[in-house]
């Protein structure tokens, strides 16, 4: 199911789900963190150009340091519940660009809501360092 790709300094895994099967073995593997430290996931979500797929059309990307999986909506029948429980698990922070204005809409459509949702942009870097000094049980203050 996993493939791999060494980009030079990193070598990162991936896979494309297709199935319910496969969304939630690749999201049970995202989920693990064997380091026992805050976990921060790259959210990405592309609609899919297909008039005849109305329901259901988009892939949702999904990476930490080392997986990714991507998501094929279009050939889900139905939104798997592991997909919903880890969109909305609040132990995960989502991290990507334009969340708020462009894929939270797009995710909403489908059901899913991020819990914690941290923006890329021009103030990413300290936000970043920020969230990555709270201790597990510390709050966030805005």
């Amino acid at each position: 199911m996993w493939k791999g790709t060494d980009l030079g300094k990193a070598y990162i895994k991936y896979t494309i789900a297709t199935k319910q099967k496969e969304v939630d073995a690749a999201l049970k593997a995202l989920k693990s963190n064997s380091k026992n430290r805050k976990k921060l996931i790259g959210l990405s979500m592309e609609p899919i150009q297909e008039p005849r797929q109305e329901e259901l059309s988009a892939y949702v990307l999904l990476c930490d340091e080392s997986r990714c999986v991507i998501i094929d909506l279009a050939s889900l029948h139905v939104i798997p519940k592991s997909l919903y429980e880890f969109i909305t698990c609040s132990s995960f922070t989502f991290v990507g660009f334009e969340i708020a204005d462009t894929i939270a809409p797009r995710l909403e459509k489908y059901g899913l809501v991020c819990k914690n949702v941290l923006e890329a942009g021009p103030s990413f870097p300290k936000t970043l360092s920020q969230l990555l000094s709270l201790r597990p049980g510390d709050r966030r203050t805005t």
